[in-house]
This record gives C-alpha cells, sequence and structure tokens, in this order.
C-alpha cells in the first residue's frame, strides 16, 4: 500500500486509488475510527489485551492495534522483529511512535528509560508475606522447624519456604535487621 494514502480514501486521484490493495480499505477504516489523535499519541480507544495493547480482529485473527498501524502505514514488519514504542505508551498507535526491533533491543531501552522496576517483597502486590514475617520464618528455619510446618503456618507454598531458605527469594531480608 502506497504510504500516506491509507487515512483519506475520499480524496483519491484514480492513479492513486490504481496503487491501494483495496483489501485493507475496510480494516483502515476500522482502525483508524479508533484512534484519538492528540499531538504525540494516537490513543486506541478500542479493545485491549491483558497487558493494555490495542486489540482488533481482522481476517478472522487479533491483531496487536500498534503492529497493524505500523504494517498499514509503514510497511511488513520482517520476521522475527517486533514494534516498540518510543512513548512507552501501550495504547499508542502513533507511527511516528513506532519502530521496529527485537525484544533485546526493547529491553535495552527499558532498561536506559530505568523502567525495569519490578516489586520486590511486600510490595509486590501478590505477595502473601512481608518482611517481618519473612525474618521470623528464617529465625524459625535456624531453629529446626520443617518447611511444611511453616508453609501451614504462613499459607504459603513449602516451595516459598525452600526459596526463603535457600535465599533464592526474599534475599533482602536479613535476619539481623531490627523489626518494626
Amino acid at each position: 500500500m502506497a504510504k500516506g494514502l491509507q487515512h483519506n480514501f475520499k480524496s483519491l486521484t484514480k492513479e492513486q486509488s490504481k496503487k491501494i490493495d483495496w483489501r485493507w480499505k475496510d480494516i483502515n477504516l476500522r482502525l483508524w475510527a479508533r484512534v484519538r489523535k492528540t499531538r504525540g499519541c494516537w490513543h486506541w480507544t478500542g479493545g485491549v489485551d491483558s497487558s493494555g495493547y490495542g486489540s482488533i480482529y481482522y481476517q478472522k485473527r487479533l491483531w496487536s492495534a500498534h503492529r497493524l498501524s505500523y504494517s498499514l502505514s509503514v510497511g511488513a514488519i520482517p520476521r522475527g522483529k517486533q514494534i516498540n514504542h518510543t512513548c512507552d505508551n501501550t495504547r499508542c498507535v502513533n507511527p511516528k511512535h513506532l519502530w521496529i526491533g527485537t525484544q533485546q533491543e526493547n529491553i535495552a531501552d527499558r532498561v536506559q528509560k530505568k523502567r525495569s522496576y519490578r516489586a520486590h517483597g511486600s510490595k509486590n502486590a501478590s505477595s502473601k508475606l512481608t518482611e517481618r514475617k519473612v525474618r521470623n520464618i528464617k529465625r524459625l528455619l535456624q531453629q529446626g522447624v520443617t518447611y511444611s510446618q511453616l508453609s501451614r503456618a504462613y499459607k504459603v507454598a513449602t516451595s516459598t519456604i525452600g526459596r526463603i531458605a535457600r535465599d533464592t527469594h526474599w534475599k533482602h531480608v536479613k535476619l539481623n535487621e531490627c523489626t518494626n
């Protein structure tokens, strides 16, 4: 599809019309009808997936809105590549904010922009334990209490207790720290 022709089908000349793959006309209209354009990001207003990326059905398949936007506006996405955002907005479909890259390049971009923070310990919303409880677990482990006894007492899996004992999880919690 010719670049720049996809947004306004009504004002096309006959020559321009011949350059368009009309199978994409319907998806173009459907895609851009769900976009709210601003000076920066073009916000997807349609459905989103569990990761917060826009999604749209086309040809009996669910497409990521930003990938479809890139494909329609810039061109094909090479095999093994992904579409990344310069703006870090998962709902943005502005082709000027999208770039082709690898997963490794996307991770490097995330680290460079300091967006790679993961919540540890009790700051993780799905954590069942607190730093104080883990400190107590570590103390009880030293006293010989078994994994299964601790897992029942703290309502966690025995594997969680094992990871605490081996210091692969909750390693930021030290026994000699003061308790609050």
